[in-house]
């Protein structure tokens, strides 16, 4: 009785050996896993990863995800496709390590898991830049000297970028508006800050700038986003009205018609209207 037991005990042991070798596997990925790459702007049903199998018997077989493959299906011969929207920005990495390979039925008892495989979303340059707020309107005295601060640019840019990248506006301009003898200049690559001093008197009344924000994209073509900012330059009362021509002294007879004109005085004032307009009085 013993000597039978053993020997069912061998068969049964040489037909589950028999019936795990019978089971297909996978040869792709490799052993250890293996790594690929796909656009976050792929299109459904590309082509990602093709898995591969060997069956013994020659029997068809299947490839049975255990759990979710996301946004990805397989079809009959085993290639791993897009099947929905993929966001660099949202999921970077998609690890899958349990898919089988099984036979046609399906149950994974009689299959073998694979090794795993790791799909990386490339980024795609989708988003222009943009500022809050994309117009500002300033009021400012003339007579400001270099390096006083106006404002502090906003841009922003919905993209990321891959790990080590910079993200947002890498790059701030003025495109126009202020091209002779700059009287504006960017600093500390968001601050909008006085290059010159500024003189209502000269001509210099109202700017209206355009600043450009670039992108930080590595990968695609650089994008831009622009703003506007309208300065208004308000006159100051600098200077004082300069006689000419003085001192001056008249004598007039004492018949001296009334009404008439006894002299001209001259003159000036160096700011312009509306503290330059010029009226006259006898204080004394």
């Amino acid at each position: 009785m013993m000597i039978f037991s053993l020997c069912l005990l061998f068969v049964l042991g040489s037909y589950i050996n028999i019936l795990k070798g019978a089971r297909p596997r996978c040869t792709r990925p490799v052993t250890g896993g293996e790594n690929v790459t796909v656009w976050e702007n792929a299109t459904l049903e590309e082509p990602v990863f093709t898995f591969e199998s060997y069956d013994r018997d020659g029997d068809k077989i299947l490839f049975t995800p255990v759990g979710s493959t996301g946004p990805f299906s397989f079809d009959e011969k085993g290639i791993f496709k897009v099947n929905g929207p993929l966001d660099f920005e949202t999921e970077r990495h998609y690890i899958f390590q349990n898919i089988y390979v099984t036979h046609v039925s399906g149950n994974i008892a009689y299959g073998n898991v694979c090794a795993p495989l790791t799909v990386n979303i490339l980024p795609v340059n989708e988003f222009t830049p943009i500022f809050n707020p994309s117009l500002l309107v300033f009021n400012l005295p003339e007579g400001l000297p270099q390096g006083i601060n106006i404002t502090t640019l906003n841009c922003t840019d919905e993209d990321k970028e891959p790990i080590g990248s910079p993200e947002g506006c890498s790059q701030i301009v003025i495109q126009s508006g202020d091209n002779v003898n700059p009287r504006f200049t960017i600093t500390n690559e968001t601050a909008i800050t006085t290059n010159n001093a500024i003189d209502y008197d000269t001509g210099d009344v109202t700017f209206t700038l355009i600043i450009v924000g670039i992108d930080s994209s590595t990968i695609d073509p650089r994008k831009t986003g622009t703003m506007t900012i309208t300065i208004n330059i308000d006159p100051v009362n600098e200077f004082i009205p300069s006689f000419k021509d003085l001192p001056l002294s008249l004598s007039i007879p004492e018949t001296f018609p009334v009404g008439n004109e006894i002299v001209q005085v001259n003159v000036t004032d160096d700011d312009a209207w509306p503290h330059g307009d010029l009226t006259y009085r006898i204080t004394d």
